[in-house]
């Protein structure tokens, strides 16, 4: 009986891949017919899920669900395996900028107009992230300054997908955490690297590039908390105010060398940030663990 089903599937399936235009990338794909199709898909499933809970054991709804799945799957993974083509047929060494964003745009523009499904927002996603590693190899990433627009293109994929959580995220966590790695990279703001880097080691405790990168951020900022206190002359240390002003300076410092090692503890910077803390603190008779209220 779901042999009769066959037709009308393959029918849908054939309406969706003529209307994604995979043979004209540069033409949008047409809207109304892949509306239809999703429609009618998305229909057909939940008028059988919900048969299937009544029916659990039905091998006849079963068969159903397994050919709308199937039908789904079939125009998605025409669409990835045109896109795998044209990106193949890009030389990383040659390609302008243009070229790359472009063939992005046209794979995210199908994207939107089947939904967003995940299985295609992972596939986007991993191949973007490709490709700024593939540019990183041969130094292409900064003379093209693609990652900027990449990131722009590729975080609402990494956003939706952390959205829709389990299977549709797992085994994702490696690489969304090396998008916002390149993402603190590319930070001008020392606030707005750090943040991202954080939210790497959130979603990928331990990344080992998001470790080492903050840990010598955190050296940065400890630094910038000592230099707040290398033109005060040593007689400020017996001034009350004073030493209330710089005790959580030097607090936040040591917090701050105390995480970098601890994120990264081959980073060689640790000792020397630690030595001018220790000396700073001499200088002013202080250590990092003295009462506020003194």
């Amino acid at each position: 009986l779901t042999s009769l089903l066959d037709g009308p599937l393959s029918i849908l399936e054939e309406m969706a891949v003529e209307a994604l235009s995979l043979n004209t990338w540069e033409a949008p794909p047409a809207r109304r017919p892949l509306l239809f199709v999703t429609e009618c898909l998305e229909q057909a499933k939940e008028i059988f899920s919900g048969a299937h809970e009544t029916f659990p054991d039905s091998s006849l709804i079963s068969g159903v669900l397994d050919g709308i799945a199937e039908t789904n799957q079939a125009f998605r993974r025409a669409l990835i395996n045109e896109f795998d083509r044209l990106l193949g047929d890009l030389d990383p060494a040659k390609a302008e900028r243009d070229e790359f964003l472009e063939l992005f745009d046209g794979a995210l523009l199908r994207c939107e107009r089947l939904g967003f499904p995940p299985q295609l927002d992972r596939a986007v996603l991993r191949r973007g992230l490709n490709l700024i590693w593939d540019l990183r190899e041969t130094d292409r990433d900064e003379e093209l300054a693609i990652v900027p627009p990449m990131l722009d293109r590729l975080e609402p994929c990494t956003e939706r997908l952390r959205e829709a959580g389990g299977d549709d995220f797992f085994g994702l966590e490696g690489a969304v955490a090396d998008l916002y790695v390149f993402k603190g990279e590319e930070g001008m703001r020392l606030d707005t690297r750090q943040a991202a880097f954080e939210e790497a080691l959130q979603i990928c405790p331990g990344h080992r590039n998001a470790s080492r990168l903050l840990s010598y951020l955190l050296l940065e900022r400890a630094n910038r908390e000592l230099l707040k206190t290398s033109a005060l002359p040593d007689a400020t240390s017996v001034l009350g105010p004073a030493r209330r002003r710089l005790q959580p300076i030097f607090e936040r410092a040591a917090q701050a060398i105390d995480r970098a090692e601890e994120l990264y503890p081959d980073n060689d910077l640790v000792h020397r940030y630690r030595a001018d803390l220790d000396a700073e603190l001499d200088r002013f008779k202080l250590a990092v663990q003295e009462s506020h209220d003194d």
